[in-house]
């Protein structure tokens, strides 16, 4: 049974089979240059030879052009597009238009405004996707490690837009964030790493034998 979580950031192929075998239902690859753990379209491609049906692959880019993301598709073909940058409920529009994949829209959060700011997307993602919000100066968007008030995200659940929530999530907070938050999905990175964009299987497996 597969379960409510997804590893993101995986980089190595003792991470993908951890989890694969702990049951994560999403598997996320970032095509993010500035990001710790960037993986290339071969790696990518390498590393997920052998998903079993039901377990999905999740390409998270940031701010991509169109040529970017053929590049990615021209040699990896994720079931999911992560938009993880500053794209606009139009421009999200356009990239499940061209490309033809459903869409998890990731928003920075630190209070309700940006809950209600989210919901321009919910026309134009097919999944929502909560994080911390960075601080303005940074660089890349996710993976810092970060939280924020979960219940803030628990209006959401009248929307019916299904939705994770992410953000300095580990073994010992995930339960609290996924029953805080009423999300239907959780997404961890730094807290499955034994140091920074180096994922750790055993970390991966712990977290997985919770749920």
């Amino acid at each position: 049974m597969f379960k409510k979580i997804k590893i993101c950031g995986l980089n190595s192929q003792d991470s993908v089979d951890a989890a694969i075998f702990g049951g994560a239902s999403y598997l996320g690859f970032v095509f993010c240059k500035q990001s710790s753990r960037f993986v290339t379209p071969q790696h990518a491609f390498d590393l997920t030879q052998n998903i079993p049906i039901g377990q999905s692959c999740v390409a998270l880019i940031c701010d991509a052009t169109d040529d970017e993301i053929s590049a990615i598709f021209d040699i990896f073909s994720p079931d999911f597009i992560q938009l993880h940058g500053h794209e606009t409920p139009e421009r999200t529009a356009n990239i499940r238009q061209k490309f033809m994949r459903p869409i998890i829209k990731a928003v920075g959060v630190s209070t309700i405004q940006d809950i209600k700011v989210s919901l321009s997307y919910h026309a134009h993602a097919d999944m929502m996707l909560y994080d911390a919000k960075p601080e303005p100066s940074a660089v890349v968007l996710g993976g810092h490690g970060m939280s924020f008030d979960w219940n803030l995200l628990k209006p959401l659940k009248s929307y019916q837009k299904p939705y994770f929530v992410a953000g300095g999530l580990h073994a010992g907070n995930i339960r609290n964030a996924l029953e805080q938050s009423g999300a239907d999905y959780a997404d961890l990175s730094s807290g499955v790493e034994s140091t920074k964009g180096v994922k750790s299987p055993e970390k991966i497996t712990a977290l997985l034998n919770i749920l």
